[in-house]
Order: structure tokens, then C-alpha cells, then sequence
């Protein structure tokens, strides 16, 4: 296996990792994954220095062990392997067309054009706790604000072939009836609420964007008209809708010039970065871009 040269070590293992990935994705098995291994072992010949540099000690320099290549390929090979199983399980693709659900939960951002998102309890009709899509045929009831505890009963509606890539698009609750509730807040329940009370507040500093607001900056879409979402399209931007690497640096990056302005040290200051962006990703519900950006 040829030598990386001067890259650092980490820009190999990513590879290796996104190769692993990459079998899993094109049907490979990790079963078949192992077999593979041997080949990666073969024997890995030293490297030649550079002309004009002095002779090194030894005369040559070893490249680097292949343990760390190895076991970043079976990480990424294992990993898409669990994550594909755990998305073939997910209950929001066994909820049948048509069934009646009566759920009750946190709204999770604000019902905008009568759709809206909601992190139900494991109780209830259907039994699903994931986060489900609500769509509200008529006025929405009063008091369904932005992380308030809810009680809902409608119809599950199927979307077809859309579901199978993300469960999260399999289908949608057609609310037939919703009121809010007065339940006590719960821990795990603060950001969640946090990212609600985010989203009243942009609204109200930015009344006319506000659908704009929410995309950019909580990845709350349902507000986005088809004219926005089809003019992003065309100006090849729609990837600022979806929360990712590019959000997360500039989040990171207003949290170290603030820390760079209030004084602190290099290490305090990447620590309020690094808990700021995690604190701001469960906010909006950890979405996986961002994630590995982060």
C-alpha cells in the first residue's frame, strides 16, 4: 500500500473511513468487508526522502502503521452498517396508511402554513416517540406555539417511495383535532424549548423573513414557500437551507471572536466554541451534517 507522504495521518484514516462507507453503500456487507483486510496488509515498502535533503538516520524513513487505516475502514464500513439498520427499523415506516393515531408530545417549532413538527411521547395510538410531520387542514387551534405540550388525533398519510431515504418524510399526521396542554417541563425538554423560544424571537425581529430566519439559522423549512425554495435552486445555493459544516464553522467562529474579545485564553476559548456549537446543534435537533461538522 503506497505511503500517504507528508498528509497527516488523520487525512488517511478519513479516507479509509469513507471508503468503508462507501462499500456499505454500494451493497457491500461488513461480512464481506473483512476479506479484504489481508490486502491492506500486504507488505508496505519505506518510503524515499525527498532529493537535496540530507541522508535521514538509517537511510530511510518507515511509513506510517496500517493498524489505524484498517480499523478506520471496518469504522466507517460497521458504522453506515448500523446506521442503515437502525433507519430500516424506524417505526415511522411501519405506521400503516390511514391509521388513527392520538398522540401527545412537544411541538417542536412553530406550525407555519399548517405544518409543523412534533416530538411525541411513546404513548398513545401507534406508539411512536420520533419526530413526526403534522399538517393541519383547516385554522390551527389556539395555544400550539413553538414547545408546547400538545394533545393530537389524526390520520397517518403515507408519501409513498419518498419515505424509504428518510423516515422522516415516510408520512405526516393529518391533524383532525389538537389542543395545547399544560405539562411540567422536563430536562431532556430544555433545549428543546430553548430552540422554540429562538424561533418566536426571530420572528419578531424579523417579521417579513422570518420563514428565511428559521431555515438559515434552526433548519425549520416548512414556513419556505415553493417560489423561495425554487429560487435558491436556481442560484445554486439550496445547500444553505440545510444546516451543516458551513453553519457550524460560522457559529463556532462568532463564539471564538467573542471569547477572543472578552480575553480569554486559547484553550477557554475553543472550549466555549465547542460547547456552544454542540448546545446549538441539540437545539435544532441534531441534524447529521451538522453533527459531523461538529
Amino acid at each position: 500500500m503506497p505511503t500517504l507522504g507528508r498528509a497527516p495521518p488523520v487525512v488517511g484514516m478519513a479516507l479509509a473511513a469513507c471508503a468503508g462507507a462507501a462499500l456499505r453503500h454500494l451493497g457491500v456487507s461488513p461480512v464481506w468487508t473483512l476479506p479484504l483486510l489481508p490486502l491492506l496488509l500486504l507488505p508496505n515498502p519505506t518510503s524515499r526522502r525527498p532529493e537535496g535533503l540530507p541522508p535521514a538516520p538509517g537511510a530511510a524513513f518507515p511509513t506510517r502503521p496500517l493498524l489505524p487505516f484498517v480499523l478506520a475502514l471496518l469504522a466507517g464500513s460497521l458504522l453506515t452498517h448500523g446506521w442503515y439498520r437502525r433507519e430500516a427499523s424506524d417505526c415511522r415506516l411501519f405506521l400503516q396508511d390511514g391509521q388513527t393515531l392520538v398522540l401527545q408530545g412537544r411541538l417542536v417549532g412553530e406550525v407555519a402554513a399548517g405544518r409543523g413538527e412534533l416530538h411525541p411521547e411513546a404513548s398513545g395510538a401507534g406508539g411512536c416517540p420520533r419526530p413526526l410531520r403534522l399538517v393541519f387542514p383547516g385554522s390551527v387551534p389556539p395555544g400550539l406555539v413553538p414547545g408546547a405540550f400538545v394533545s393530537l388525533r389524526g390520520v397517518w398519510r403515507r408519501s409513498g417511495a419518498a419515505g424509504r431515504a428518510d423516515p422522516f418524510q415516510a408520512g405526516y399526521l393529518l391533524v383532525a383535532r389538537g389542543e395545547a396542554e399544560t405539562r411540567p417541563v422536563r430536562p431532556s425538554e430544555a433545549l428543546l424549548l430553548l430552540g422554540g423560544r429562538v424561533q418566536v424571537r426571530l420572528g419578531e425581529l424579523l417579521p417579513r423573513q422570518k420563514a428565511l430566519a428559521w431555515a438559515l439559522v434552526l433548519a425549520r423549512k416548512e414556513g419556505l414557500g415553493p417560489e423561495v425554495r425554487e429560487a435558491f435552486a436556481r442560484a445554486g445555493t439550496a445547500h444553505l437551507l440545510a444546516i451543516s459544516g458551513f453553519h457550524v464553522g460560522v457559529v463556532a467562529g462568532l463564539l471564538l471572536l467573542a471569547g477572543g474579545l472578552l480575553g480569554l485564553p486559547q484553550s477557554s476559548r475553543f472550549l466555549l466554541g465547542s460547547l456552544g456549537v454542540w448546545a446549538y446543534l441539540l437545539a435544532i435537533g441534531l441534524p447529521d451534517a451538522a453533527v459531523r461538522a461538529a
